[in-house]
């Protein structure tokens, strides 16, 4: 918005957006997200149940939102202190240090057993 109008909008930018149907949504997200896609996620993820007590927002990806999880936790922890996190056994490699990187703890879990697959 600042840059548009203080500076105008380069060339490059304008022939980008005119390509764009009206209805595509090309400015920067609000902070917690797009509130639509926030809302129907909570839907799938919950169904019909309360959700007055859950909190969502929309991060950047699967290792952004895993950071943004683990510094909360790390800063604020719980009303239970720190806790110890698990992760599914099979993960990525990525996960541990996201969250040890915190100081936080932690272990796996294993979700996948290969005789009963």
């Amino acid at each position: 918005w600042y840059q548009r109008r203080v500076h105008g909008v380069l060339p490059s930018v304008a022939k980008a957006v005119s390509q764009l149907s009206p209805y595509e949504y090309n400015e920067y997200a609000p902070i917690g997200g797009d509130p639509e896609f926030v809302k129907l996620a909570l839907q799938l993820a919950y169904g019909d149940r309360d959700q007055s007590d859950i909190v969502a927002l929309q991060s950047l990806s699967g290792t952004g939102s895993l950071y943004l999880i683990a510094k909360f936790l790390a800063d604020f922890g719980t009303n239970y202190g720190r806790p110890t996190v698990y992760v599914p056994d099979p993960t990525w490699g990525n996960h541990f240090p996201i969250f040890r990187q915190q100081g936080l703890t932690v272990e796996t879990y294993s979700y996948y057993h290969p005789e009963t697959r």
